[in-house]
């Protein structure tokens, strides 16, 4: 980023713009993925609108194709003005190369795993009827007040194995390929509430486009294979 006089004002649409808030970008070499938290929607900047969306958020409006494209990036709730809010940048993260789903296989009875699975309806539904912001909020709000315990390297593995064992219940029962957002929302909930941190990460690819979400614990994936998130982008990491 610039000094703020190397940042000119150009009219009205000049000066110092920010990612809004609640928008969390992944970029690609020649288009960027934007996510609106807010109303649960992917959008795909390409061309000359991705080009200047960063000459922008650079401080370099002077160097964007037409004032058009910042107005309309503004129009479209991905770009505000520096003095509206402290919107976030792009998104950042060290993709995990295990998984617990492999690297921990589990001997637990299936009957330990049910009220996980019973955890993981409930996450279901509550994507359905719940705003995306509002989940996400909460998962802050919980993760904020976990101060992680001084469990055994026992416990720990235990905690994590268990959610590893049901989340490969639940490939047998809804299939390897859906419902990721539950999951991973359902995943935070048991490990925060056990006193672990866990990272809930939501990626991207450009080509062809699909979204994805997943569990991080220190190195591993809790609730996926590692080479299923490898192809993704970081859009969002909590």
């Amino acid at each position: 980023m610039g000094s703020e006089d190397a940042r000119p004002v150009i009219g009205e649409w000049g000066g110092d713009y920010r990612v809004a808030s609640g928008v969390h970008l992944a970029r690609f070499e020649k288009a960027t993925i934007a996510l609106n938290l807010k109303v649960d929607r992917y959008v795909m900047i390409a061309g000359g609108l991705h080009a200047d969306l960063h000459h922008a958020l650079d401080g370099h409006t002077d160097r964007c194709s037409s004032s058009g494209s910042v107005i309309k990036l503004v129009s479209q709730g991905i770009l505000q003005t520096d003095d509206q809010s402290e919107g976030k940048a792009v998104n950042t993260a060290v993709l995990c190369e295990r998984s617990l789903l492999v690297d921990i296989p589990s001997t637990l009875p299936t009957w330990r795993c049910l009220g996980i699975l019973v955890s993981l309806l409930a996450a279901m539904i509550d994507v359905r009827r719940r705003p995306l912001a509002e989940i996400v909020s909460e998962l802050e709000v919980l993760k904020s007040h976990v101060r992680e315990c001084p469990a055994t390297k026992h416990h720990r593995t235990a905690h994590l194995s268990l959610v590893a064992a049901s989340m490969k219940l639940a490939d047998l029962i809804f299939g390897t390929t859906r419902w990721c957002l539950p999951r991973s929302i359902c995943a935070m909930r048991i490990l925060l509430k056990r006193g672990l941190r866990p990272s809930l990460v939501m990626g991207v690819m450009e080509r062809p486009f699909a979204a994805h979400s997943w569990v991080e614990m220190g190195d591993y994936v809790v609730t996926d294979a590692a080479d299923r998130v490898r192809p993704f982008k970081p859009i969002f990491v909590l």
